[in-house]
């Protein structure tokens, strides 16, 4: 496997702990789905924290991985979108899923942002 996958999927394990552990780790609203329904706790109730996070992460990412920026940042969220394709599948009703990929695309702009800074500090020191 090439150090880029190794990095890429470093990204998407870490994004989605950094949208998880906010979430997980505080009180908050149990939500059915038809696949995993844990996703669906962190979808609904994602934290500002957990964006703040994500920023962190792409900082560190940006830093220290040679991926390309653009295809990190989005890593870092692509275990949202893929859950909402299984999801469907399985029969649950996303009926406004291009607004929630929306959203998603959203989640990654500071894991993108923080990894482009990160670069350029790579770049500087």
């Amino acid at each position: 496997m090439r150090k880029s996958h190794i990095e890429v999927l470093l990204a998407l394990v870490t994004g989605w702990c950094a949208l998880a552990l906010p979430v997980l780790a505080t009180d908050h609203t149990h939500y059915d789905a038809a696949f995993l329904p844990i996703m669906r706790d962190v979808v609904e109730g994602v934290r500002p924290l957990s964006l703040g996070l994500l920023l962190v992460l792409g900082v560190c990412l940006g830093a220290f991985a040679e991926a390309p920026t653009w295809l990190l940042g989005p890593a870092s969220v692509v275990s949202l979108p893929a859950w909402s394709v299984i999801d469907m599948l399985m029969g649950a009703d996303h009926n406004l899923f291009p607004i929630e990929w929306a959203i998603y695309a959203f989640y990654a702009l500071p894991s993108t942002v923080g990894s482009i800074l990160g670069r350029a500090i790579r770049k500087r020191i």
